[in-house]
């Protein structure tokens, strides 16, 4: 008996084997279809609730922590079949303007130690620049590059098909980041390897928006590189004019978006003289607005404060132009409410009282 007992346990063993296989088979084909499901469910709260939600705050530091923090979280879901590129736009690009706001503050490092003239300190600033620079173009060629992943040209080169105002404005995005991925690499001495090459692509990306519908940005990002590229300009067409144009088209909505391509656009070409201009513009026309306590306007209309984060960057974007230029000529950033005003030679009797005041 002793034989039929120990093939009968061997055989079940088999068995046994056989169930457990295809038990943990079974449960681990269940969970990448619930990670699937949860992923899914994620980019749906994400467009409905997330991104419009944060899209309507105006505190840029708690965006950009956002961005950084939720970014890879997000995008894993696409090893399980998910659909999140649309989101990762928005993720990566807040996570680049976490870059930003800290090369800045090493950029005014810098130039405060060429004011002085202390150049060991300002070659270290300059090195820590170029690296965090070089950080913010990856994170923003990685938004581009999911704006087209998201959004594909049909037949022909046929436009994306956008389902809806938030599909208009991640694809606006993705360009707007392509943009800023060319000037961040450049700035890090070329360390992201961004190709130029995505120029061009950018240009005809623009065109598959409404510019009147978004605060004339698409025209002002074609312009403006066309302003940085000339061999690019059609025949005929005045770059800064069109600049111009985008700028005065933000006026209605109170979206200035198209000056920061303005202001990005005169520094690249060390234009003081524009960039200026449209920070002392920007700069009057928020203190009017806080003065008169005007209600923006949605194109349409209705009344909105959806996109008051656009607005921020905006302004931090100009503010940055301001310090870097206050730090040139004076070595200290822009003083406490003296946005969109520019320094005078200082007394003789000036003290720093006077500064903090």
């Amino acid at each position: 008996m002793r034989e039929p007992i120990e093939r009968s346990s061997a055989t079940l063993n088999i068995l046994l084997g056989r169930i457990i296989f295809f038990s943990v088979l079974f449960t681990l084909s269940g969970c990448s279809v619930g990670y699937r499901t949860s992923g899914e469910f994620l980019h749906g709260y994400s467009e409905r609730h997330m991104v419009p939600y944060v899209l309507s705050q105006s505190d840029t530091d708690m965006a950009c922590t956002m961005g950084s923090s939720l970014d890879n979280l997000l995008l894993s879901f696409q090893r399980t079949g998910a659909e999140m590129a649309s989101i990762g736009v928005f993720s990566k690009a807040l996570a680049a303007f976490c870059a930003d706001q800290a090369a800045i503050e090493q950029e005014i490092i810098y130039l405060r130690a060429l004011y002085h003239k202390d150049h060991q300190i300002a070659q270290d600033a300059r090195i820590a620049v170029q690296r965090l620079k070089g950080t913010a173009a990856k994170r923003q060629y990685a938004a581009y590059l999911a704006a087209n992943e998201a959004y594909v040209y049909g037949e022909k080169d046929q436009c994306p098909k956008f389902n809806s105002d938030l599909d208009e404005l991640s694809w606006l995005l993705g360009l707007m980041s392509g943009v800023q991925a060319v000037v961040s690499d450049m700035d890090s001495g070329g360390a992201a390897d961004v190709p130029r090459t995505i120029a061009p692509a950018v240009i005809r990306g623009s065109f598959c928006l409404d510019y009147k519908k978004w605060w004339g940005l698409p025209l002002a990002l074609r312009a403006g590189l066309w302003a940085m590229v000339p061999a690019l300009t059609p025949q005929g067409s005045n770059a800064w004019a069109l600049l111009d144009e985008a700028i005065a088209l933000g006026e209605p909505s109170g979206i200035h978006a198209s000056s920061a391509v303005y202001h990005m656009v005169a520094e690249s070409q060390d234009d003081k003289e524009r960039a200026k201009k449209v920070i002392t513009m920007v700069a009057n026309k928020a203190a009017n607005k806080a003065a008169n306590k005007v209600v923006n306007k949605k194109p349409g209309g209705k009344e909105y404060e959806q996109y008051a984060l656009l607005e921020a960057i905006t302004r931090d974007h100009l503010l940055w132009g301001s310090d870097r230029l206050w730090v040139q000529a004076t070595g200290t950033r822009t003083p406490t409410g003296s946005f969109g005003t520019f320094w005078q030679a200082k007394s003789a009797d000036e003290n720093i009282d006077d500064l903090l005041n």
